[in-house]
């Protein structure tokens, strides 16, 4: 009898390597760190610095809250600091369960604050002056930069950081990332007793920082938020009058300028919302919230909500 003929296996189907990257830049980064093990070319993919930008820039682009994290300092009952971090959707799956958080350790008594965060990185600062950056999806920090000149008051030989706390020297700072030039950067604004006293800019990467001209006009914001490569600042405007301005530094060039606010309206809180900027007004009747669509675009301000509060209802 004829032997029947083995029936000849189809081969595996085989992805075409961008539509394997564009699954790739959808999965959390846990994941990526796991499956650079699978192959070499999803090693290599995974790791080129591109990927790390392109996923990036989907994640950002994804409007639910599954990429966003919580950040902030804690200190035990033996002077260990802590940075530890959470994601927001794990604040709301189960309220009544403590939320599970990534714990960073820095070295003991050795008082910290976080100067800023920007695409999923943390910068934080010490007493020393020395500042550093962490990523918490991976976990990896960065080298620390040069210190920032401090001048600390002196009281009985012994250093002391006034007005109650490292972040309260200075006066002004932020964080962000300059696209042009591929770096990230730091301003910080040291300040004692109220007088202004340098104002410099370092690059992560380099090793030295640069001394810049201090703000044009008094400030009334203290942390500097970014958007479209620019710190910005609510201030006063220099000729007497109470009306609010936004001061903005741009990171590529390290120099000032101007942005101008809702017609009529003046600015009490300054913050990024889907990576525009974002105006809060309080009258005293109701709370205003604007969000400038086009940056440095006066009229692209749009008024988002119109909140009463203190008991009274306002219509508009």
């Amino acid at each position: 009898m004829r032997q029947p003929r083995p029936r000849l296996l189809s081969p595996p189907a085989v992805l075409p390597e961008e539509l394997i990257a564009e699954i790739l830049y959808r999965l959390p980064v846990k994941s990526l760190l796991q499956f650079r093990c699978v192959c070499k070319s999803w090693k290599t993919l995974i790791s080129n610095p591109q990927f790390a930008k392109d996923h990036l820039r989907i994640s950002i682009s994804n409007t639910s809250l599954t990429h966003q994290r919580l950040a902030s300092f804690t200190n035990d009952n033996y002077g260990y600091y802590r940075m530890e971090t959470c994601s927001v959707p794990s604040l709301f799956e189960n309220p009544s369960t403590p939320a599970k958080t990534l714990s960073f350790q820095v070295e003991p008594y050795n008082n910290q604050f976080i100067v800023g965060s920007c695409d999923g990185l943390v910068c934080f600062c010490d007493q020393n002056g020395y500042l550093r950056l962490w990523n918490p999806c991976t976990r990896l920090e960065s080298k620390k930069s040069p210190p920032v000149d401090l001048k600390p008051g002196r009281v009985n030989h012994r250093w002391f950081w006034d007005y109650g706390g490292l972040e309260k020297r200075f006066a002004h700072y932020g964080f962000g990332y300059d696209q042009v030039n591929d770096k990230y950067k730091v301003l910080i604004a040291d300040s004692r007793h109220g007088t202004l006293y340098a104002t410099r800019v370092h690059s992560f990467g380099t090793d030295s920082w640069t001394t810049i001209q201090n703000f044009p006009c008094a400030l009334t914001s203290q942390v500097g938020k970014f958007a479209s490569g620019t710190l910005n600042w609510l201030a006063r405007k220099g000729d007497g009058s109470i009306k609010s301005l936004i001061i903005s530094f741009d990171l590529e060039k390290e120099t000032y300028g101007k942005v101008l606010l809702p017609p009529h309206v003046d600015g009490d809180e300054l913050d990024v919302l889907s990576s525009c900027l974002c105006l809060c007004e309080f009258n005293g009747i109701h709370c205003g919230l604007w969000l400038m669509k086009e940056y440095g675009i006066q009229e692209s301000w749009t008024k988002l909500a119109s909140i009463p509060y203190g008991g009274v209802h306002y219509t508009l």
